[in-house]
């Protein structure tokens, strides 16, 4: 088959993919790159119609045109509503694919600052009460039996505080969770179960990155 020939039938098969179809496509070349801006610097090499984001709109719109072949007001009005409807169709998916990786990342960044303070917290009480530990061993070793700083290091970790870092890291991984349970329901509502997340901004949802790792 020569070039020519394959790429006919090829726009033919393009020209009957659905709007569900183009967005999942659009999806599966996002997730071809490592990155959203590795994505975003490779289809800025094309022009503006070659887009992802574009050139369906293009071929629904002449998929509309040639379902009514035969020019005549009635036609060119049905294929006019066909072409709305299915280019309102995909722009919904496409939008619903772009604010979902907006959403994630952001949220997944705010997880991570969060992560963070946690993790400082927890450390500061780890190296108070290893102070703690110490202190007491020196005051055995020395022979004292009242350590006079025992009663302001306790004060320093009141099990309050640990139990107040236990609820506040219990809640951060819910958060992710539920954010991880949204997207799987969209995917496999409006997606065919297809992932719609940028590689790097999908990672914000695994618990060993380190984006929310506890």
């Amino acid at each position: 088959m020569s070039i020519a020939s394959n790429g006919k039938r090829l726009d033919k098969i393009d020209r009957q993919l659905t709007p569900k179809q183009w967005a999942i496509r659009l999806a599966d070349e996002m997730r071809q790159y490592a990155s959203e801006e590795d994505f975003l610097r490779a289809i800025a090499k094309g022009t503006y119609q070659q887009s992802p984001f574009i050139f369906p709109f293009y071929e629904l719109g002449k998929q509309a045109a040639e379902r009514w072949p035969v020019p005549s007001p009635e036609n060119h009005h049905s294929a006019a509503i066909l072409n709305q409807k299915l280019r309102g169709e995909f722009h919904v998916l496409k939008i619903i694919i772009v604010k979902a990786n907006q959403t994630i990342k952001s949220k997944g960044e705010m997880c991570w600052m969060k992560n963070a303070l946690q993790l400082s917290k927890l450390q500061a009480m780890t190296l108070r009460d290893a102070f703690e530990q110490f202190a007491r061993s020196v005051a055995t070793y020395i022979g004292v039996k009242e350590l006079s700083m025992d009663a302001g290091i306790a004060e320093l970790n009141p099990p309050s505080l640990l139990r107040n870092w236990a609820d506040k890291a219990a809640m951060l991984l819910t958060e992710i969770v539920g954010y991880k349970a949204a997207i799987q329901i969209i995917q496999e509502r409006y997606f065919g179960n297809h992932p719609i997340l940028f590689k790097d901004t999908e990672r914000h949802l695994k618990p060993q990155s380190r984006a929310c790792a506890m």
